[in-house]
């Protein structure tokens, strides 16, 4: 698992995976095990396998809108929207390629939006953004 890398061995679940080898998940806020292993946590881990990762379409919905709502011209806002591109490749959500295409499109945006005749060229990109975000989801 590629995110396992980046989690410290200290933030992981202590329980061992049905492959028999150690879990990769992230351990849950005071606890030593993550939401699956975690024997408090049972009902609602049982009622989200039930949902069928209904859940994640709905956050990353969630996450993509608001990333649309960011306003690119504004230099932290724009952090967070690739901050926020990122997190989609890191969770699946996006393809990679995509993701540079959609951050190329971002910085677009940006440098255009500094420009005094720009506001018709940064609402046309802002277009092709919010539609490769919605293809995508």
């Amino acid at each position: 698992m590629v995110l396992a890398a980046l989690l410290p061995v200290d933030k992981r679940c202590a329980a061992v995976a049905k492959h028999g080898g150690p879990c990769q998940a992230a351990k849950r806020p005071g606890k030593s095990l993550c939401f699956l292993h975690d024997p408090e946590a049972q009902a609602a881990a049982r009622a989200a396998r039930a949902a069928g990762g209904q859940a994640t379409v709905a956050l990353r919905v969630q996450s993509t809108e608001q990333l649309l709502a960011l306003d690119l011209t504004v230099p932290d806002q724009l952090t967070a929207f690739r901050k926020g591109v990122m997190a989609l490749v890191l969770h699946g959500h996006l393809e990679p390629a995509a993701a540079g295409k959609v951050i190329e499109c971002a910085g677009l945006i940006s440098a255009s939006s500094r420009a005094a005749d720009a506001s018709a060229s940064t609402s046309a990109m802002a277009q092709a953004l919010a539609a490769a975000l919605r293809e995508q989801g």
